[in-house]
């Protein structure tokens, strides 16, 4: 069985990537996902980052995060998705960042798999009255 590490928000800091790779390392994953805003605001440290993340490319999957720029994209080996799919025994999981896509604004192919709780947040949200969400957290409370 395949396991994974999930991390996010690295925000350009090559010692906590250093860190975390660590981490993935003495643990044994088989797939670090970084699930989005990997990127340094300068140059010199995106090619840093994506020299290390190069090193294995065959091991991560990373996502588009709000603060993700051209700059890291541009020197990775891997793309960068905003959202995809990833399959853990027999479950298929979305992974996203969570700036464009998140329970209140579904992609458009999940939104028949995910109706019940985000769909009425949602409604709730967007001024519709069929609130139906029992969450304590919900924005739309």
């Amino acid at each position: 069985m395949m396991t994974y590490m999930f991390v996010s928000d690295i925000h350009g800091n090559i010692e906590i990537l250093q860190e975390l790779i660590q981490i993935f390392e003495e643990e044994g994953a088989d797939k670090l996902i970084i699930l989005g805003d990997t990127s340094a605001s300068n140059t010199i440290d995106n090619e840093e980052i994506a020299t290390i993340l190069n090193h294995m490319a065959t091991k991560i999957e990373v996502m588009m995060g709000n603060c993700d720029n051209l700059m890291l994209e541009d020197r990775l080996d891997v793309p960068m998705y905003d959202i995809d799919n990833i399959s853990i025994g027999t479950n298929t999981i979305t992974i996203t960042h969570g700036h464009r896509y998140n329970m209140y604004d579904l992609p458009p192919f999940a939104r028949k798999y995910f109706y019940s709780r985000a769909h009425a947040c949602t409604n709730v949200k967007r001024g519709k009255r069929n609130h139906l969400c029992k969450s304590r957290k919900c924005l739309a409370s």
